[in-house]
């Protein structure tokens, strides 16, 4: 499923790239730009939808994030057409190419500063002895205890050992 979803990641990472490049010119690698930019924020976006806001399995959080994400982002063409830009006589617009890279994906690391969030459903008595463990690990942030009501229950079945 994550090759699938990384196959259709790349085919739209190429027509968006080509497109914007087609429209705006050749002088600057524009599409992999518009196409790093645009990563960098559906995959902040995304996770925090996926981990905080819906109920999304870890196949497809990890087949759109991993895969269509992975496969639509491209920092190996940065690293090719900055070397190209240098390579040709234009280290200028080669620098310019990264920093522009640099500075946008550090703006939209939405996830950076949201809190990461652990949930650990069980009985008082199984959760009482770890929290002093808790405790020590969180230098920076909060442990919460809350009572929750358990509306529905799935489990697979367990494998067999071999």
């Amino acid at each position: 499923m994550i090759g699938g979803f990384g196959f259709m990641g790349t085919i739209v990472r190429y027509a968006v790239q080509g497109g914007v490049q087609r429209l705006l010119g050749s002088s600057f690698p524009y599409g992999t730009l518009a196409v790093n930019v645009t990563g960098s924020f559906a995959v902040g976006f995304l996770a925090t939808v996926f981990l905080e806001r819906a109920a999304v399995s870890p196949l497809w959080r990890s087949a759109v994030l991993i895969g269509f994400c992975g496969g639509f982002t491209t920092f190996s063409a940065l690293t090719y057409e900055t070397f190209e830009l240098a390579r040709t006589g234009d280290p200028v617009r080669g620098v310019l190419n990264l920093a522009a890279h640099a500075v946008t994906a550090k703006i939209l690391r939405l996830s950076e500063d949201l809190p990461i969030v652990i949930e650990l459903v069980d009985t008082a008595e199984k959760i009482q002895p770890i929290l002093p463990i808790l405790d020590e690990m969180v230098a920076d942030g909060m442990v919460t205890l809350e009572k929750v009501q358990v509306i529905a229950y799935r489990a697979s079945p367990r494998p067999k050992p071999l």
